[in-house]
């Protein structure tokens, strides 16, 4: 398992420097399950601008239509072990 600085809590103490422990792979998952939805929820948000910016609206509802299922994607909840 590869390890990343996001997996590792920084805790300061008066008695020892910093020390830096990894973190459990259930702390480490929801925070980038947290930031992928956010990147879907703003690559949605970029889609459904760049659809208003199409000349004539060629394409736009289709486009609209994928922003939205992005969007509804990134709010579903997933059941543990599904």
């Amino acid at each position: 398992m590869r390890l990343y600085w996001e997996d590792f809590e920084i805790d300061w103490s008066p008695k020892a420097d910093v020390l830096f422990s990894p973190r459990s792979e259930e702390e480490v998952m929801p925070t980038l399950e947290t930031r992928l939805r956010q990147e879907l929820r703003d690559c949605a948000v970029e889609l459904r601008q760049l659809a208003y910016t199409l000349p004539h609206g060629v394409g736009e509802h289709d486009l609209l239509r994928l922003s939205d299922r992005m969007r509804a994607a990134a709010e579903q909840v997933v059941r543990k072990g599904a």
